[in-house]
């Protein structure tokens, strides 16, 4: 995975539910998009953190796969390419 941008090429307040052209790893987004989803917040609640904190955990984590998955190189891109590695050795088997 190459980690040549430096901006996300879509808005992180409002991220597509499909991969945008410029993602690298689809598997990666759908995993991040999931994660996303369960950390919505409802009326500026994350129900899944039980935390009005945003981004909770989850969001931030979530944004930062979706930015992986595109090239960016986020703070935790070790954890998701790792991740990601994971699961494909898993699946394999």
């Amino acid at each position: 995975m190459t980690d040549n941008l430096t901006k996300p090429p879509f808005d992180l307040a409002s991220p597509p539910e499909d991969p945008p052209e410029a993602c690298v790893d689809p598997v990666m987004w759908a995993t991040a998009r999931e994660l996303l989803a369960e950390h919505e917040p409802v009326d500026g609640y994350c129900e899944s953190c039980e935390t009005t904190e945003f981004p909770c955990a989850g969001r931030s984590l979530a944004d930062q796969g979706l930015q992986t998955s595109c090239g960016v190189r986020a703070p935790m891109w070790d954890f998701w390419t790792h991740l990601m590695q994971v699961k494909a050795e898993h699946a394999e088997h």
